[in-house]
């Protein structure tokens, strides 16, 4: 695992489930979707992943946690993140917009969806 100076255990393994989750949706083989786009600038921040449908948009936003106690709150707060930082604004208005929250702690996911 690398970690970078001054980095906190939690964002190091947010970049892996990050990175994990990327190379997951990358290997999806499907014509009718985009590859995802990582990190990319919309509205008032940066985005984790966004895959691109026919009909639809999705953008996910990974959390990492201390304990299992802190998914819900975590998947929450990747949700809610999202929406106040306006990520898709910039994103065609005639496709619907799938906002999904995803929390990790280690081996155990919670996703949320908005």
């Amino acid at each position: 695992m690398v970690v970078y100076e001054g980095e906190n255990k939690i964002k190091t393994y947010e970049r892996i489930y990050h990175i994990f989750l990327l190379g997951i949706l990358s290997a999806y083989d499907d014509t009718r979707c985009h590859y995802p786009i990582s990190n990319r600038e919309s509205g008032d921040g940066r985005y984790d992943i966004l895959v691109e449908r026919l009909n639809s948009y999705f953008i996910f936003e990974c959390k990492a946690c201390d304990k299992e106690s802190e998914l819900d709150k975590e998947a929450s707060n990747a949700l809610a993140q999202i929406n106040k930082m306006r990520y898709g604004v910039d994103l065609q208005k005639d496709k619907q917009l799938v906002k999904i929250g995803l929390a990790f702690y280690k081996k155990i996911c919670k996703v949320k969806c908005g």
